[in-house]
């Protein structure tokens, strides 16, 4: 199924889940319509996720009910006839079992398959045995068949080539975000005292913890750190934002050390982003992570962030100046950086300056869509190979003049002229 000579690129997004502000949404609506006709479709009905409205924004989004995993093999059919019909070029499919549906769609139609990785290893680490190889057997044919894999941070490029993924068949571009967009807005001191008002969070310092409340995720771990700061800080505050499997277990560890009046469980809610600003500092001692949305919300709206070394912060965190980095599982360095927040309230505020200005500069999505543009009609072939990100691990990148010393990679990233 090769691209028309002329006409627009017609490019769909295939997920599970899909929602306002997520990754596809950006690409989707940042992306130039002259140049390319994007669409989406969804593998369930519902999502956790506020609606994202795109016919209402004029993009189409064809919806499937597959309640699970195992009824995804059952939408080849449907598929094939979609990706036929509507003349794909290039299909984007999104996590991992997503990715193995499109290596059968290129395989029965011809369709360009373009692998999105959004998890680093952690099939190898939660998994064993016979389920264990399944996967990664699964894992290898996709990566094998897809014309290209984006990798949205270098530690996913480093297990990619681990994996055995020449290098030349790996992109890296980083997920990218619409700062300039309402939930993004600096709240005014008088709308944060109103919000914390509303929450009882008056006179406190609020440690937020955003994501699903799972093992992985390093709630447990938090916790028994929180306990121990705000044992010498009587105004420290613990925010759970979320919600999951671990959170009957962590309300009764809650009670168990008699946190209940400094610990508050608030589910998951629409407005998290404007929670996240009515804390004074994010927490997300997370086990594993492709390129943490968390960490970049938190940075962008400038609380200073506390986080372990997972895939991405390498990036965009270099401890003590855009954020602090603890090691994973690690209760007493993450009791640590708490302490060493509540006890220096300025430096916490700075951290987080300092982190808004780095992240607003680099991963503004208006920076990363030409380069998913430029991926796009390089695999469908109207463009000559080139860069449409900066190089995988064990290649040189040039530092940016205006990078700060020592920010990371994304920092010596071409910019969208360069990517072009």
């Amino acid at each position: 199924m090769s691209a028309p000579a002329s006409g627009r690129l017609r490019v769909l997004h295939l997920s599970h889940d899909l929602g306002a502000n997520d990754f596809v949404d950006h690409v989707v609506s940042f992306a130039d319509r002259e140049r390319f006709e994007l669409s989406v479709c969804s593998l369930r009905p519902e999502s956790a996720y506020p609606d994202a409205r795109y016919e209402e924004r004029g993009f189409r989004h064809w919806v499937f009910d597959a309640p699970s995993r195992r009824h995804f093999p059952a939408l080849l059919p449907r598929l094939s006839a979609l990706l036929r019909t509507e003349r794909i070029n290039v299909l984007h499919t999104h996590h991992y079992y997503e990715g193995i549906l499109g290596a059968l769609l290129k395989l029965h139609t011809g369709v360009r398959h373009v692998l999105g990785r959004h998890y680093s290893d952690d099939h190898r680490r939660l998994a064993r045995g016979l389920k264990l190889r399944g996967l990664l057997a699964l894992e290898a044919f996709s990566n094998r068949v897809a014309d290209v894999i984006v990798a949205p941070s270098l530690r996913v490029a480093e297990v990619l080539r681990a994996q055995g993924v020449p290098a030349e068949h790996v992109t890296r571009i980083p997920y990218g975000f619409d700062f300039e967009a309402e939930r993004f807005r600096r709240l005014t001191a008088e709308e944060r005292a109103d919000g914390r008002a509303e929450l009882g969070m008056e006179g406190r310092f609020v440690f937020a913890n955003v994501g699903r409340h799972i093992a992985t995720k390093g709630q447990p771990e938090l916790l028994e750190a929180f306990a121990r700061a705000a044992a010498a800080f009587p105004d420290a505050h613990l925010l759970f934002i979320g919600d999951g499997a671990l959170r009957p277990s962590l309300e009764t560890r809650v009670a168990e050390l008699g946190l209940a009046d400094r610990v508050t469980f608030a589910g998951w809610r629409r407005d998290g982003v404007r929670l996240v600003q009515l804390a004074d500092a994010v927490v997300h001692p997370t086990h594993t992570e492709a390129f943490s949305q968390v960490m970049v919300e938190a940075m962008a709206l400038a609380r200073p962030l506390v986080m372990t070394p997972v895939s991405g912060t390498d990036e965009v965190i270099r401890s003590g100046e855009t954020g602090l980095l603890v090691p994973i599982g690690d209760v007493d360095a993450l009791t640590q950086a708490l302490v060493r927040l509540l006890g220096d309230r300025d430096f916490a505020r700075a951290l987080g300056e300092r982190a808004a200005r780095f992240v607003r500069a680099q991963l503004d999505i208006r920076r990363i869509v030409p380069r998913f543009e430029a991926l796009y009609e390089r695999v469908a072939g109207r463009a000559p190979a080139g860069p449409s990100s900066v190089p995988v691990p064990g290649t040189v990148a040039a530092q940016a003049p205006s990078a700060p010393a020592g920010a990371g990679a994304l920092a010596r990233s071409p910019g969208p002229k360069g990517d072009r």
